[in-house]
């Protein structure tokens, strides 16, 4: 009996400790995915190589097949281009078409029977192939109405054209500038020691055109004081140049350029040089000058 007791105080202990012990632990973990949600990291694609080929283009066009000819005709093709068409079109005179027969780089043929005329009033035959295909070659039966009856004959196909390929860079070519050394032109002095004391206030140089043709025409003061009003030049070819408002006095070592007109062709034939008006006597002592061209 007291072993008995001894065992029920035992288990009530037992379970005491184990209520005791509980710490009511627990875990929740959840996950979740899904597909396609945005994202701020941007999306970088490469665009330096393009993926589209460059491909030919096909362009549609009437092809001359032959030159103009009459009667029956057999025509052998060299032409890279599908033909879907046929045309059989008047050059000259009236031309009666009976049968065609087209025959492909295949083998396989194609007959058409026409029996019409082509002449000025109907002036072509034109019909659609099977399909569009390269062509070997053409026999027509057809005859002449008189000498000058003949026909041309013509095939609308696809030629390949070459498409345009991308534009390449060229670096810039750096071209080097040529020197072009200066024109030696020397001064031919064609009058010195010129005053104007004793005349009407003009002086005439008259110029040898043996010496060539000038761009510029130079009065330099020699001596004393020189009034410059008017320079006349005439041209060996008719024509005048005139400097009407010159109004310069020069004193010795001063210079007067003049620049001749292209109208004059530079060919000079005589040189006015005016103190006044032209008219006016001169009575007193006046400077010299030379007048040269260059």
């Amino acid at each position: 009996m007291s072993n008995l007791k001894t065992i029920i105080a035992t288990l009530i202990l037992g379970s005491s400790s184990v209520a005791l012990a509980d710490t009511n632990f627990s875990f929740k973990a959840s996950a979740h995915t899904s597909w396609g949600t945005p994202t701020t990291v941007p999306t970088v694609r490469d665009h330096r190589f393009s993926t589209t080929a460059y491909r030919p283009m096909v362009r549609g066009t009437w092809i001359s097949l032959a030159e103009p000819m009459s009667g029956n005709a057999h025509l052998r093709l060299q032409s890279q281009a599908q033909l879907n068409q046929i045309r059989i079109q008047s050059a000259s005179g009236a031309s009666y078409i009976s049968h065609v027969s087209v025959r492909f780089m295949d083998g396989t043929r194609q007959s058409i029977t026409l029996n019409k005329w082509v002449d000025g009033r109907n002036p072509m035959l034109q019909f659609s192939l099977d399909r569009s295909a390269r062509v070997d070659r053409i026999l027509i039966q057809g005859s002449a109405h008189g000498r000058r009856g003949s026909y041309q004959v013509f095939g609308y196909g696809t030629r390949m054209a070459e498409a345009p390929m991308p534009p390449v860079y060229q670096p810039p070519v750096y071209q080097p500038p040529v020197f072009q050394p200066p024109i030696y032109q020397p001064t031919v002095t064609l009058a010195a020691g010129l005053n104007f004391f004793g005349t009407t206030g003009r002086k005439f140089v008259a110029v040898d055109q043996n010496l060539g043709r000038f761009s510029t025409i130079r009065v330099q003061g020699l001596s004393g004081h020189t009034r410059i009003q008017r320079i006349e030049v005439r041209f060996a070819n008719g024509y005048e140049q005139t400097l009407d408002a010159v109004n310069r006095t020069l004193l010795p070592g001063q210079v007067l350029d003049i620049p001749l007109d292209a109208a004059g062709g530079s060919l000079m034939r005589q040189i006015s040089v005016f103190t006044n008006d032209g008219y006016t006597p001169v009575q007193t002592l006046t400077g010299e000058v030379s007048v040269s061209a260059f």
